[in-house]
């Protein structure tokens, strides 16, 4: 509001220095009284167009619902919806569930088009692009329902048994190493942790079932290195499959 009254004063101001430097002229140079009078009058006009073409930069806003493949409202799921690349904005919008798994974002700048992803614990990420947001309008999307996600979770330890913290843990289908070391890592469905204080670590948002090779490994400051594959681990969507890691000894 402050900032509109502002905008509505400066050009006020404008308007009267104008009308100020149009009568000044008038009796300086003795312009022709007809000529003042129509520059008058287009003041307001030009006043009024730039009023109705910013207002052409409108708003817009989204509202749907989130649940699962069964049909359960998910509630508290993360939504965030940003300008697609190749536009002068970058604004970033945010939302959450309620406890019926419905969300509304607003003011959103219009006319545009918008990228939406929807992020909630233990379940596959769901996005789509070139949402077309139209001014004034609140769009109404369809019921996006997100599948249930693989989870790994485990403690890794070192040689010693003492938990391990800052440990990076990754897991990828089986080879995935190997392919990743040809191909320099493109193209690979690589899923990523680190273990916390406690050797702890959580791998979420795994969105396929099936055998996965796991590999941990730790660096310490003086650039030596402690390492440990497993291989063969089954993950299954919708459930959380444990792990125990025990990393080899340090190496240079």
């Amino acid at each position: 509001m402050k900032k509109k009254i502002i905008v509505r004063s400066l050009l006020a101001g404008v308007v009267s220095l104008c009308l100020a430097l149009i009568v000044g002229s008038t009796w300086m140079f003795e312009l022709p009284r007809s000529i003042v009078s129509r520059f008058i009058w287009a003041l307001p006009r030009m006043f009024i167009t730039y009023s109705s073409d910013s207002k052409l930069k409108s708003y817009a806003g989204v509202q749907g619902e989130v649940s699962s493949f069964s049909g359960e409202p998910i509630s508290g799921a993360y939504i965030s919806t940003s300008v697609l690349p190749g536009s002068m904005r970058a604004t970033t919008f945010k939302a959450r569930t309620n406890t019926a798994g419905h969300f509304v974002l607003r003011n959103l700048e219009a006319p545009g088009f918008y990228g939406l992803e929807v992020i909630a614990p233990n379940r596959i990420p769901w996005h789509v692009e070139w949402i077309h947001m139209k001014s004034g309008q609140m769009a109404n999307l369809p019921a996006i329902q997100l599948a249930a996600a693989g989870r790994i979770a485990g403690k890794v330890v070192d040689s010693s048994g003492k938990p391990a913290p800052g440990v990076d843990v990754w897991a990828g289908p089986p080879g995935w190493y190997n392919d990743a070391q040809a191909n320099g890592g493109d193209d690979m469905n690589i899923h990523a942790g680190v273990t916390g204080a406690d050797g702890a670590f959580v791998i979420d948002y795994i969105d396929t079932s099936g055998l996965f090779d796991i590999y941990a490994m730790l660096r310490d400051k003086e650039d030596r290195m402690a390492e440990e594959w497993r291989e063969g681990i089954k993950v299954r969507l919708g459930h959380t499959t444990s792990i125990s890691i025990t990393l080899g000894p340090i190496r240079p």
